[in-house]
């Protein structure tokens, strides 16, 4: 074979692998390509149950970071359509709501958006005190000023609670009342799945925003479920879980070390992505080691060792390249950790048990250099990244602590 044509071919096969590891692949793509690789004990599976059973009920799903959480709401939300009475919303937030201006009224306004949709224009015209409220709520409305204190421009406008800041006055309860109207016109059960509100840095704000938008929707018979990051269970906004009666989920990593079924499933998920014949038995192991069973920790891992596989012009990934490819995303985490950080990840390498007690212990969990797992009594249990591990622990060596 002509060297030019071997180059040809396996760029083509290196382009073909990569596009399928891309860690930047929408969730809903990956579903749709048939890349998606059910868990072993599928969260998914127990949202969508709870929501047939209760559909009003409200769920808080909490999960680090590359966990999982956006393709666990997506099929949940495939399970509920397969309802008869139940038609269940996926709503990425933040595609559609800067997360820095989010404020009571933006979460029932984008599903109150929704249901309007949903009405015939002849509905619409029989409600339409119920749509101006939500519509004007959500984009914004021309009111009157006082005349006697601006004379010379009676109206304004006044701007929309999406895209952008507007007064505090957000009417939420109003809204609420107009989704009631709208829903004993549609007759169907409504579920909402609110994603990306744990990349809300703010705890306060999304605090705020399920004390009022949460409880209304509630109040109006519209079943929840919303993601949170960490600290919603751990930090001093604990009080989050409250406004979900303690009906929280947690998507915990994949124990690579202690669960077979979890080792397997990870397999599973290489395998739908790369060809047999191009991932060595023994990187495959690497990989998953390496991960530390997070999903997408997995995926960017195999990514970096099918490049380097391909700039040495190798016709299979190995374990080789897997490490090579680690040592480069092992630096990238432990970047921007202060020295406090550094000693406790330092300590976890030399075996120090890990002891969840402080808000920078917590920053250590939500950014994944700390892993966190569930044991036989489902209890927590905390290990170090491997990606850290060579990194602060050269050679491996075991014994005390420096």
């Amino acid at each position: 074979m002509d060297p030019s044509t071997k180059s040809a071919t396996l760029l083509e096969t290196y382009r073909r692998c990569l596009a399928r590891l891309n860690v930047a692949m929408a969730p809903g793509t990956v579903i749709d390509k048939g890349l998606y690789v059910p868990r072993p004990h599928s969260l998914a599976d127990e949202l969508a149950a709870a929501l047939e059973l209760e559909p009003s009920s409200a769920h808080l799903l909490v999960g680090g970071i590359g966990s999982g959480k956006t393709t666990e709401l997506l099929i949940a939300q495939q399970k509920l359509g397969k309802s008869p009475d139940v038609r269940a919303f996926y709503i990425d937030v933040a595609n559609e709501q800067e997360l820095e201006r989010l404020r009571p009224g933006v979460l029932i306004s984008l599903i109150g958006v929704r249901l309007v949709m949903l009405l015939t224009e002849a509905q619409q015209a029989e409600l339409r005190p119920s749509v101006d409220t939500i519509t004007d709520l959500a984009h914004g409305e021309w009111v009157e000023k006082d005349p006697y204190r601006d004379p010379d421009d009676r109206i304004r406008w006044k701007k929309g609670i999406l895209k952008g800041p507007g007064p505090n006055d957000w009417q939420v309860l109003k809204a609420g009342q107009s989704i009631t109207h709208i829903l004993a016109t549609l007759n169907q059960q409504v579920v909402v799945l609110f994603d990306s509100l744990d990349r809300v840095q703010d705890l306060k704000v999304l605090t705020s925003l399920f004390q009022e938008d949460i409880a209304a929707l509630q109040r109006v018979g519209v079943g929840v479920v919303a993601v949170a990051p960490l600290s919603a269970l751990y930090g001093a906004e604990r009080r989050i879980v409250r406004y979900f009666h303690d009906q929280y989920s947690f998507l915990w990593d994949i124990d690579v070390a202690g669960s077979p079924g979890g080792r397997a499933f990870l397999h599973e998920v290489l395998h739908a992505r790369i060809p047999a014949d191009l991932l060595a038995d023994s990187a495959m192991d690497r990989l998953i080691d390496l991960s530390g069973g997070v999903l997408r920790d997995l995926i960017g891992l195999a990514h970096g060792a099918a490049r380097q596989a391909y700039y040495k012009e190798s016709p299979t990934i190995t374990a080789e390249h897997v490490d090579l490819a680690a040592v480069q995303a092992g630096q990238k985490l432990l970047f921007g950790v202060d020295e406090g950080g550094k000693r406790k990840l330092i300590r976890m390498a030399y075996d120090v048990p890990f002891l969840l007690a402080t808000d920078d212990d917590l920053v250590l969990l939500e950014t994944r250099r700390v892993l966190q797992y569930r044991d036989e009594k489902g209890q927590p249990r905390y290990m170090l990244n491997p990606l850290l591990l060579p990194i602060l622990r050269p050679e491996n060596k075991k014994g005390q602590e420096p």
